[in-house]
């Protein structure tokens, strides 16, 4: 399968963190906490900080009129396992879908998360540049899913780029076809988490239809973007052999 890699599971990173925090490059960013279980978001205090302009009645939350600001869960500087190289990992807030063995729930609501710029987050990544530069590294984009905020992800996506920064997105693939594409078209790699091949067993795990992911697959397939296709194994639920076979099959993928 030319231009495919699968990965079986996922790691959570235990040794890379290790070799990264001995070598100093490894640095973690959170949401601060007020205390009282709300996450703060920066108001505009004339020093270029975006406020949190929380609806717009229509149930869309909104960021800066030119999409260069959005919900950040957190920050890794050292991923050794979400693409080639060292990667620096963002974790945008907001999820569509509810899967049974989450990695990581708390990302699931939009808001909890601090809000940054583009502009604050290419800053932060040019600490570690030569870090990834020289592994082949580069960004991963991640979540949460990142498809959920899709104008931010663009400009991010799109700053990478013009930095000559390699980018790839960890996503179920559960967006529209626009928004797919529009992504995409500023990806190197794509890492696409397909929970089952299986339509039923898929719905089961993450609350929604495997109809997107597969829609998705097909127009990276079509856009000529790499991908690594991620596959969690969980004993009893999404390990049969049948649906193994076509997760792997030519026909499918």
């Amino acid at each position: 399968m030319s231009g495919y890699k699968t990965v079986i599971a996922r790691s959570v990173g235990t040794k890379q963190s290790s070799a990264c925090e001995k070598s100093g490059l490894l640095r973690r960013f959170a949401p601060r906490n007020d205390g009282a279980g709300q996450f703060r978001n920066n108001s505009n205090d004339g020093a270029g900080q975006f406020r949190d302009r929380s609806n717009d009645g229509a149930g869309q939350f909104r960021y800066n009129s030119n999409d260069e600001a959005g919900y950040v869960h957190s920050i890794d500087s050292c991923g050794m396992v979400d693409g080639p190289g060292i990667r620096y990992l963002i974790f945008l807030s907001g999820c569509a879908l509810r899967c049974k063995y989450c990695h990581n729930p708390d990302t699931w609501e939009i808001k909890n998360g601090q809000i940054m710029t583009v502009d604050e987050i290419i800053s932060d990544i040019n600490k570690y540049r030569s870090y990834i530069r020289f592994s082949g590294g580069g960004v991963t984009i991640t979540g949460g899913d990142p498809l959920i905020q899709p104008d931010f992800l663009e400009a991010l996506l799109a700053r990478c780029k013009s930095e000559g920064l390699h980018t790839a997105v960890d996503t179920s693939g559960y967006g529209t076809e626009h928004i797919v594409r529009k992504i995409l078209a500023h990806t190197d790699l794509m890492l696409l988490d397909i929970k089952s091949i299986n339509p039923a067993i898929y719905k089961h795990i993450t609350g929604v239809p495997i109809g997107r992911t597969l829609e998705t697959l097909r127009i990276s397939k079509e856009m000529g973007v790499s991908i690594w296709i991620r596959y969690v194994l969980v004993p009893g639920l999404t390990d049969k052999t049948e649906d193994m076979y076509l997760l792997v099959k030519d026909e499918k993928l």
